[in-house]
């Protein structure tokens, strides 16, 4: 019996690669016998190795091939050749299922040249329309334009991807003993061999938004070393000119390796220290992996409900600001974000027991810290430590949680039809909520008339191109509901994804797509107003 053959597309970043790991264990578990077949940019290829439950690491830049495809600056010619040499050699094409865990138009055409039986994600039809095949996958998608709702860490959202109930509540990665020995020799030929407790320092991230101040870095390994602990600074070969500044203004106090670690030396680092103060980057997430404890410093658009490391017990500082996190493409005018989180706060998160956070409650003016839990079922949470002036609205965010769970796991039926009513007067929402039951109503009539137009045959073609005309009134309101009501704007925002990849090249495939969508929508609706009536009904009983 021949084995199931399962690949998965992730064209991202290490830290993204890293947390698939629990996915990829789901898949390779849910599976009796599998090949688990990772594909990935050639520069995380030997971090993908590393992951254990991956059978097969195949490298390929399809950001380059696509460059080649350029009509004035590429090379036709070496496209071709590239492509035929991959498709050849990788032995990849014709896979029992294909997991696309990046959200580009590169991946989605590679998706579907690879001929799976099933693709889940975004890939392309055979008239090369793009489509998302997967309500999480839609879901995800829908998220990225704005995050302030999501209610989801970016390794539960993968888990989702998978079949079957399996869920991991930790991180991944493979360290060898010559790691641990190549990683020795460096720490000792950089002076630290009479010194081994070392805390991990990692200054830089993928944009200059998401970095702490480098001198507050500085001030953070000389404060250290007078409780008798060295500093160790790591990072790319990009990141290299920054860390020795850090290493120079910190006096010798910490010292920089960056640039000089492969993934595996890195690891075996992070394995061997008592703690690692890094960015929202990769080696917080490889650091999880290896089960070092982490303080994530998250400014600018950095996340840490959405991104920060999985696991148990690491600890998280975010600004406390209404502006942040910001949004990806927000320019940051006033700098707030470093400045607001200080050395103390750092110090005390390295150095001090989180329990004592209630005792001082001062020394935590103008952050929010975090403590990260993961239960057994893969649920992850941020455990607020303190009182800050702007903390997240985690009574809406564990609404919108139950919302996703239910609308696309339980069975279509799980609402029943007295939900349809709307809540009372009154309510924050309420007067949302009515607009977009407006909307269901105005497209379930819409594609019930289109259907009926198409079952009426030829003869019916000025009705159909009226029906297909007022597809996009109700489409349009739906985005524009979006722009105005933000607390109710992530199922708009889904169903706009959704109608944007609808999976038929034909007009009844279509149709029918258009009708599952619709059956969602107002699955969603009902489901957000018995929510919202259960809220009022709270409000109600706790006055009485």
């Amino acid at each position: 019996m021949s084995r199931e053959r399962i690949v998965v597309v992730n064209f991202t970043r290490m830290g993204d690669v890293i947390q698939s790991g629990p996915l990829l264990r789901s898949l390779k578990q849910n599976a009796r016998e599998c090949e688990l077949i990772l594909i990935v940019f050639s520069s995380f290829a030997e971090t993908a190795r590393r992951l254990p439950m991956v059978d097969r690491v195949v490298a390929f830049d399809v950001d380059h091939l696509v460059g080649e495809l350029d009509s004035r600056r590429g090379r036709w010619e070496h496209a071709y050749r590239d492509a035929a040499r991959f498709f050849q050699d990788s032995n990849v094409c014709d896979a029992d299922a294909v997991y696309n865990l990046a959200h580009t138009r590169q991946s989605a055409m590679l998706c579907a040249l690879l001929r799976a039986s099933v693709t889940h994600g975004m890939t392309r039809s055979p008239a090369g329309r793009i489509r998302v095949h997967g309500e999480w996958f839609a879901y995800l998608f829908s998220i990225m334009r704005e995050r302030s709702l999501n209610p989801f860490n970016l390794v539960e959202i993968y888990q989702r991807f998978g079949e079957g109930a399996v869920r991991s509540d930790h991180l991944e990665f493979s360290v060898t003993n010559a790691d641990r020995q190549e990683a020795n020799a460096l720490l000792t030929t950089m002076g630290l061999s009479n010194a081994p407790r070392y805390v991990v320092l990692q200054s830089g991230a993928s944009s200059p938004a998401r970095q702490w101040p480098a001198d507050r870095f500085a001030a953070v390994a000389q404060a250290l070393s007078k409780h008798g602990v060295r500093s160790v600074l790591t990072g790319s070969a990009a990141e290299q000119i920054t860390a020795e500044a850090i290493s120079r203004l910190s006096g010798g106090a910490a010292i920089s390796i960056a640039g000089r670690t492969n993934v595996g030396v890195l690891a075996a680092v992070l394995e061997g220290a008592e703690k690692v103060l890094s960015n929202d980057t990769g080696t917080i997430h490889l650091a999880a992996a290896v089960g070092t404890p982490t303080v994530g410093v998250f400014i600018g658009p950095a996340s840490a409900k959405d991104t920060a490391p999985y696991g148990n017990g690491h600890l998280i500082l975010e600004p406390d600001l209404e502006c942040a996190p910001c949004g990806y493409h927000d320019e940051c005018r006033g700098r707030e974000c470093g400045a607001r989180i200080g050395v103390d706060h750092v110090l005390s998160a390295l150095l001090g027991d989180p329990q004592d956070m209630d005792e001082n409650e001062s020394l935590w003016d103008g952050v929010r810290a975090y403590r990260t839990e993961v239960e057994r079922n893969g649920r992850f949470r941020l455990r607020l430590l303190n009182h800050p002036r702007i903390p997240s609205d985690s009574r809406l965010l564990e609404g919108y949680r139950e919302f996703w769970e239910t609308l696309f796991q339980r069975p279509p039926d799980c609402v029943s039809s007295s939900e349809e009513r709307l809540p009372a007067r009154g309510s924050e929402d309420s007067e949302g909520l009515r607009k977009l039951a407006g909307i269901f109503r105005n497209a379930k009539q819409q594609v019930a008339t289109l259907r009926a137009s198409l079952e009426d045959g030829i003869q019916s073609s000025g009705r159909i191109t009226t029906a297909l005309s007022n597809q996009m009134v109700w489409q349009n309101a739906l985005r524009e509901f979006a722009e105005r009501d933000l607390r109710l704007a992530p199922l708009p925002r889904y169903l706009i994804v959704r109608l944007s990849t609808v999976y038929g090249d034909e007009v009844n495939e279509y149709l029918s797509d258009l009708e599952s969508i619709v059956e969602t929508f107002g699955r969603g609706v009902r489901l957000l107003s018995a929510q919202e009536r259960n809220r009022v009904e709270e409000v109600v009983h706790a006055l009485a």
